[in-house]
């Protein structure tokens, strides 16, 4: 009976000892993204992307895309939630699933990179926030299109 304590409290040591702690993200490491951000790369299409902070859980922003006649080319509203312990990207296209919002739910930070995925999407899957400094990000998309794995990037600069 001993030996059986010793062994269960061994293996109940070793279960909480090799846990690895529980990360409680936080809205509020979006910070960053607040502002008005052009794309960087030199091209005839402009994207932008505009953020504000509603509230402390609630992010709201607006992209677009222009060509060089000035031309909307392609635009969504997002709204960036923190509801519940959960953080959600949620796009909105209006000629896109109904004009409803798609979540996208956080689902892990490496390094300075920010997921957000949603599996059940057909394209994209995931969304990625990179900071690459103070006044540069890259936001790319990825998923599979036609049995192919297929990754498009938004590098981008601060406006203001």
């Amino acid at each position: 009976m001993k030996l059986k304590f010793h062994l269960v409290a061994a293996a109940i040591f070793c279960f909480v000892s090799c846990t690895p702690p529980k990360t409680e993200y936080k809205l509020g490491m979006m910070d960053f993204i607040v502002g008005s951000w052009g794309n960087a790369a030199d091209t005839s299409n402009m994207f932008f992307e505009e953020w504000h902070k509603a509230n402390d859980s609630t992010f709201v922003g607006h992209a677009f895309t222009i060509n060089s006649a000035n031309d909307t080319l392609f635009q969504e509203e997002v709204s960036l939630t923190e509801r519940n312990g959960v953080i959600a990207y949620s796009p909105s296209v209006k000629d896109q699933n109904e004009g409803k919002a798609v979540p996208f739910v956080f689902t892990q930070q490496k390094g300075d990179e920010y997921w957000f995925v949603n599996e059940k999407h057909d394209f994209p899957k995931a969304i990625v926030y990179r900071k690459s400094s103070n006044d540069s990000l890259i936001a790319s998309i990825e998923g599979v299109v036609f049995g192919e794995f297929r990754k498009e990037f938004f590098p981008m600069k601060k406006l203001k």
